[in-house]
């Protein structure tokens, strides 16, 4: 390697999931499956959000799933993102890909892809 350091930069992926929820035994496999994929396309961190109005692990439902509420938490997740200076990528399904559109459109994003 001649001496060089290797520079990588760490990227973090979201996962913007649909309406459906990710705990949901019809879609737990989609997302093990999605996860596994970014590890092996070497993503540093992979985080499946869940929206208000999702069933949790216990498959209790305590909110209604609404546009506002499902934009409020990726909103919150990328300020976080932006915060760390983590650099990340969004997958967005179904839903979560207009969730991750209105995000654009209200201008969260401050990194360029890469």
């Amino acid at each position: 390697m001649n001496g060089v350091i290797n520079q990588r930069q760490y990227t973090d992926l979201l996962i913007f999931p649909g309406g459906g929820s990710p705990n949901a035994k019809l879609y737990k496999k989609v997302y093990d499956l999605l996860i596994r994929e970014a590890k092996n396309r070497r993503y540093d961190a992979v985080s499946v959000l869940s929206w208000p109005g999702h069933c949790n692990k216990q498959g209790r439902v305590d909110s209604e799933l609404t546009m506002e509420s499902a934009l409020r938490d990726a909103t919150k997740r990328i300020l976080e993102q932006e915060r760390l200076r983590r650099k990340y990528h969004i997958l967005g399904r179904s839903f979560g890909t207009i969730v991750a559109v209105a995000c654009t459109k209200n201008r969260l994003f401050s990194q360029t892809s890469g």
